[in-house]
């Protein structure tokens, strides 16, 4: 289970690691399309 927050979330703090974080509005971009339940059914890495 992970979390994707768009917002602080102080009640997670001490509770969970952070593994990641948006660098670029772009990829704040990628993150707002996320919406509650979605599934991710693949991933590809580029170099």
């Amino acid at each position: 289970q992970f979390f994707i927050t768009h917002e602080a979330t102080p009640w997670l703090d001490n509770k969970h690691t952070v593994f990641g974080k948006v660098v670029a509005d772009s990829d704040q971009d990628v993150v707002d399309s996320i919406r509650m339940r979605d599934k991710i059914s693949g991933i590809t890495i580029e170099e």
